[in-house]
Order: C-alpha cells, then structure tokens, then sequence
C-alpha cells in the first residue's frame, strides 16, 4: 500500500484525542451510606459492567473514525485492480533520459538510433497526464544541466524541444544523466517514480560513480538501442600525428591510425587542404595481438607558403560519419630563430656544449627543403637585452654557460610572453637557485651531482640513461635503432633534479628513477631542462647520431608555443584561444566553415589583456575562423572542432557491468538492438494500475461515526 500524500500522516495523532478526551472527563462519583439501597449492590455490579462495555464501544468507533478520516487524507492506494469499481493510473513522477551522443548517429535499415530513441521519448510525453511530474534530461547539450520539467515548461513544450533535438557535441555521461534524474525524483512527492534512459549503452557510457540511491529511490528502465553489429563493422579515425612546427618547402607528415572493421576491408582516406584535395589512399587492415583491427597510413604534403592552413582528414563509406572525420590546424612557419645564450669563443671549443650545439643546428639548417628554414643568432649571456628576442621562438643556453639573475629574468619575460627555453646545466654554471625559482617556480630544484659517487665530489663511472618518453612529440620518431641509441646515452655526474611542480613532465631518467630531461608550460612559453651538459667530457649524447635530430624536434616543440596556442578541440568541452595580438574587443565571432551564418561568440578573458577569449559553452564539430566584430579584416585565428573519439567506439556494455553498477536500484532492461517497441516503454512507465482505497475509508469513517450516534441514544 502506498500514501500519494504521506506528508499528512501527522493527522494520525488525532486518534489520540478521544483517549484523552475519555480520561479526562469522566464523572467522580460520591460515596453516600444509605442503608435502604444496600440490597441494590448486585444489581449495581450489573449495570456498571454493562456501562463500562458501552463506554468502550464509543470510544472504538471515536478512534477508528478518526483514524480512518486522517488515512483517508493521505489518499492511500494499492497497486492491482482488487476493487474494480474503485481502480486507476496514479500520478508518476517520470524521468526521461534520452542519449543524444554522436555514437547515437549509427544508422540501420536508414534510420539512425537516436530516430528510433526520439520517437520513444515523443510516444512516451504524449502518454503522460497533466497531473503526472514529468523530467526530460540529455547526456550532451543544455538539457543535460538544465533539464525540461512538465511544472516549469509544460508538456507541449517538451515534446517540441524533443522533436527539434539533435545529437549533441560531446561523448555523453550517461552516469551523470540517471545521477541528476534520481536525485530530482527523490525529492518529488509522488510515491510512483521512474526513470527511462534510451541509449545505445556503450561500453564506455558509464564514465562516473553511480550514486547510492536515497529515499524513495525510483526504479530505472534500461532500453538499449545498441546496433549488434556496430562494433564489428565500424571503422573511424583513432588518432592522428601532426608535425612540430613544420616549415614552408617540408613535406609535412601528417599520419594517421584507423580502427575497427576486418582485414578484407580497405578503406579510403583522403586529405584535404584549405578546401582542396591534397590525397588519397587505401589503407590495409590488421588485427593485432590485442584483437583489435587497425590500419595506418601517412600524407606528406608540401606547403609553399607560411601561413594558417585547415584541413580534414575523411574516411570514406562508413555509416557513423562522426568519427570518420578529423579536423585540424596547421601553421606553417617561414623560418625559426633560435638564439644561442654563449660566451665568447664557446662555439670554437670542443670542451663546451656550445660547440657541439652550434654544429647541430648547422645540420638541422639543411634538414628543410626551403630556403635556409632555420637561422641561429649568438648572443652573449651579459648582453641580453630585449631587442635580442625579437621574432626568436626558442633561446638555448648551454652548459657552462654562467647566468646572471638580470639575464636569467630577461629569459623568463621570453618564456612568459610564448617563447621556448632550453637549458643544459649541472647546476655548476647555471645556479640551481635560478632554475628552480625562476624558470620552474620551486617545482624542480636543481643541485649539484651527489648520486653517483655517494659522499665524493668526484663520480667514478659514467650512469646510463634508463628510460625516456617515447610518446613525447619529441621522441615519437625515434624507434628501432635511434631508440637504442638513446638508451645508450650515458652522463658523467648530472645535477639532480627534484621534481615537486605537478605541470613538471618527466621526459627521461637516469638508472635509479632520477629525472635527467624535464619540462613544463611557463606563462604562454614552455621550458625544458636537461640536467646535464652534452659535450664529450660529461656526455656522450653530442656524439650520437640521434642528437641533431632529437635537438631539432626539441626547439620545434619549444617553439611552436605562445601565438595562439591550442587549435584542436574536442566536441563538447569549452573552446579557449590565445591570441597574438590584444583585439581591445570585448567578445569576439567564431564562424563555422561551410555554413554561412554560423557563428559562436567568444567572450574575453578578465585579466588576460584582450589575449584570451572563451565560448561560452560546448561548440559542435567543425573548423572555425574567428574574426573581429564586423568581420572587418581577416582572421584572427582559425581552430576545429572534433567528436570524441571515444564515440565511435561502439562495444555495448555487458548486462552484468550495468546490472553491477546499479544494483542498489530496482532495473528492468530491454534489449532494443533488434527490435524496439517504443509503446513498450509508454506502457511501462504508466502501466501501474492501483486500487484509491481513501473513498472505502471515507465511507468507513462515516459508519463508524454512525455506530457511536447510534450507540450513544440507545443510551
């Protein structure tokens, strides 16, 4: 039996009142000897046993009215149709929980399953009543912080805001859609509460803790939409690796991963450049030791000139076209300026690192196919003055090289306004103190060598360069025998690093777990550490084969920093752009490509000069060109949007793992995949019939009303 308004069960109390009325109104009798009437006290003895049991029926039937009229006013009710004359629906509190995900996109037979689960949704509003509390929730999109409600918008308005839905822009957190449904329907006074989630459930839909339920938890009803054949047959971009800083005349590599779908399938990639074709390639497919089937290919196109280039690579014949998209930006640079930070006559030396570096750079310089793609400039460390950065991406200081804190400081401003450091130390040139204060705000402090040689201030033995991150941009290139080579580096008494800064990234250590390469964003600009010089007395990396390569892509990393920092986004997370140049403009338009008319505003940063801006919310996949109010002039930058590859993994999630994660909730599951019968879910969520049991008590109330009347005259 459930109460549709429990908050009224302290009327019950009221039964009390007829007790306390009877105990404190009973007459008092006075005892007075009359010798007369002594042979009345048999029949006395008669006549009060018979007014005691009427007494008592009175207050029965008193009580049992008033407990029935306070139960009648909490309106109970029973589930069933006991008493036919007396059945109907009660009102629901109903939550729906529509999936509106890319991986929703997967079309069968024509029709894609975010159709199949929208019509569900519509057929399940228009089965609603107008007394009935109705939640409508998304796991992308405004409605998935802000859910429609039938008391705020009203029914009509729900059902008009489902039909004009559309998949959202980002992975959908069907964790925290049920979260905020169960949370919002524990505090309704209906007794009669539901949840509807119409999803594909893929295996990856439950990102988060699913919460403990409370009181009144409400029962959840899993339809799943699921394509059988969906994983198997899907096929999408993975991921795709750009160049660091490429420059104008390089063929630029631009290689990608596949995954899903079989070996005979040969899927067609193409690239595209600024709106034009650039290439196109079948890629050949493998299963590898993990099971999982994935191809790679690679585009090497050639940029003439310097500028901003979008481009897409897009995967050709697959039926869930969010993931056979990938959208990005390239900046191709005309030339990089490195400046070297060295004394006098160091580059002459072949004791210091200067000498060894200045001939790297000379190789790297004919690494391009453009003219002259890399210029170095020397510049000596007490002469550092504010010109000496102008158009320098990245400043290198070798080791030895003594610092002063005026210099160190103009390097930090270099760093703080989008500029790239690399600094070879010790710590016996260098002070420990600068790097650490100044370059790495305390997070890594940098000493003298001490855990080589134990106590001695001279180490032994050369220490072997243990590990290094081989998914660093930096390294990604370098496998096979370049990846040996690395491991063979070996030092002669680094300086040790203690690394606290939680933005400090460990590129390599030493044997033993100490870090020797680290590096971490600094302002706009970025900086990296190699805690050792390279020359041969202390290092034998200058004289390795990998070391021009692995200088080059370091001062390319370093370099591409600062300007307008991030250019890929993923669908769903907020888009936030540095620019070069301060606009003074208090929100900028971010314009769609492709689609006239479509635009996104971006509202400034408090506290960044006009260099930061933000959207306001999640952007939908794409590539965007932002321009100035009024579109007067060109672009200011240029960034894209992708789905989360996450999407198009499309896996369902095993009945168990759901029925695990929701075990504290009463479930029912349906498997739609093949067939879905949307009145199946109308009819679930009102399809509970109860008998109103507050009239029988009513009426029960007023006999029991009537038996007192009548009792209380006979007497």
């Amino acid at each position: 039996m459930n109460f549709l308004q429990p908050a009224l069960s302290f009327a019950l109390a009221l039964v009390a009142v007829p007790f306390v009325l009877h105990l404190f109104t009973r007459r008092k009798f006075t005892d007075v000897p009359f010798s007369a009437l002594i042979f009345l006290k048999q029949s006395q003895r008669r006549s009060m046993t018979r007014l005691t049991l009427h007494n008592l029926l009175v207050l029965l039937c008193r009580a049992l009215a008033v407990g029935l009229l306070a139960a009648a006013f909490m309106m109970p009710s029973m589930r069933g149709r006991s008493f036919q004359f007396l059945g109907g629906r009660t009102r629901v509190a109903l939550a729906v929980v529509l999936d509106n995900s890319y991986s929703m996109n997967w079309e069968r037979s024509g029709v894609s399953l975010f159709e199949r689960a929208r019509a569900a949704a519509l057929q399940t509003l228009d089965s609603a009543g107008p007394d009935d509390e109705i939640l409508f929730i998304t796991t992308c999109g405004p409605h998935a912080s802000t859910p429609l409600t039938a008391r705020e918008h009203g029914l009509k308005a729900i059902s008009e805001a489902v039909r004009k839905l559309a998949p959202g822009g980002c992975a959908g957190d069907l964790t925290a859609a049920v979260n905020r449904a169960t949370h919002e329907l524990e505090r309704s006074g209906v007794p009669d509460r539901r949840v509807v989630v119409l999803s594909d459930m893929q295996r990856y839909a439950l990102r988060g803790r699913v919460r403990k339920p409370g009181s009144g938890a409400p029962e959840i009803l899993f339809a799943d939409l699921g394509a059988q054949d969906a994983a198997a047959s899907n096929i999408g971009i993975e991921s795709v690796s750009l160049p660091v800083y490429p420059l104008h005349g390089d063929a630029v590599p631009i290689c990608f991963t596949l995954r899903g779908g079989s070996e005979q399938a040969k899927p067609i990639v193409s690239l595209a450049v600024n709106g034009r074709a650039r290439g196109e390639q079948a890629v050949a497919m493998a299963v590898g030791r993990n099971g999982a089937t994935t191809g790679r290919g690679c585009f090497r196109p050639t940029f003439n000139e310097p500028g901003l280039y979008p481009a897409a690579l897009s995967l050709q014949g697959d039926a869930l076209s969010e993931d056979n998209e990938y959208r990005f930006v390239i900046r191709v640079h005309r030339e990089m300026r490195v400046l070297l930070v060295a004394e006098p006559g160091s580059a002459a030396d072949p004791a210091h690192d200067a000498y060894y570096i200045e001939r790297a750079f000379r190789a790297a310089r004919g690494a391009g196919t453009g003219a002259a793609p890399l210029r170095l400039d020397f510049v000596l460390p007490d002469k550092l003055a504010a010109q000496d950065f102008q158009d320098v991406r990245v400043a290198v200081i070798p080791g030895r090289t003594p610092l002063s804190w005026d210099a160190a400081g103009s390097l930090r401003d270099f760093a703080l306004e989008g500029g790239g450091l690399l600094v070879f130390s010790d710590a016996t040139a260098v002070p420990g103190e600068i790097t650490d204060k100044l370059f790495f705000s305390g997070g890594t402090v940098l000493s003298a060598a001490d855990i080589l040689g134990g106590q001695s201030a001279e180490p032994k033995s050369f220490t072997a360069l243990a590990s290094f991150d081989a998914g660093h941009v930096v390294f990604r290139d370098f496998t096979g025998d370049m990846g040996a080579q690395i491991a063979s580096t070996r030092f002669l008494a680094p300086g040790r690093l203690v690394v606290n800064g939680p933005d400090v990234r460990v590129l390599a250590t030493l044997a033993g777990g100490a870090p020797v390469l680290v590096e971490r964003p600094l302002g706009r600009g970025r900086v990296a550490l190699l805690a050792s010089g390279v020359n041969p007395y202390v290092s034998n990396m200058a004289l390795k084969t990998y070391f021009v390569p692995f200088l080059f892509n370091m001062v390319k990393y370093l370099g591409q920093s600062g300007g307008q920092g991030r250019r890929i986004f993923t669908g769903g997370e907020a888009v936030e752009l540095d620019l070069d140049t301060a606009t003074g403009a208090p929100e900028l338009a971010a314009t769609l490509r492709g689609r006239a008319g479509r635009t996104v505003p971006l509202s400034q940063t408090p506290g960044t000069g006009g260099l930061r801006y933000r959207s306001a919310g999640a952007m939908d996949p794409g590539l965007y060109e932002v321009r100035a109010p009024g579109g007067e002039g060109g672009a200011l930058a240029l960034f894209a949007v992708n789905a989360d590859p996450a999407e198009g993994a499309l896996e369902r999630m095993p009945r168990s793992r759901l029925g695990k994660a929701f075990a504290d909730y009463r479930t029912t599951m349906i498997d739609a995949s093949r067939f879905f019968p949307a009145d199946r879910v109308a009819r679930w969520s009102f399809n509970k019939e109860h008998s109103y049991l507050w009239i029988p008590f009513a009426l029960g109330a007023l006999l029991f009303l009537g038996l007192d009347t009548l009792i209380s005259n006979r007497s």
